[in-house]
């Protein structure tokens, strides 16, 4: 049995090995886009970004 730290206590878990270990790997993956998108709110009054 393996024991860990979560949720700020003591917790156990099962390790379940993977044969391709591709989840732990660092891998080439695709990268979306960054952008601010601004827009005017009728309730606030103002402009606001995301």
């Amino acid at each position: 049995m393996n024991l860990g730290v979560g949720y700020g206590r003591v917790v156990n878990y099962i390790d379940i090995p993977d044969p391709e270990k591709k989840f732990v790997e660092i891998q080439d993956v695709p990268h979306g886009t960054i952008r601010c998108e601004f827009w005017e709110s009728q309730v606030l009054k103002k402009t606001c970004g995301v």
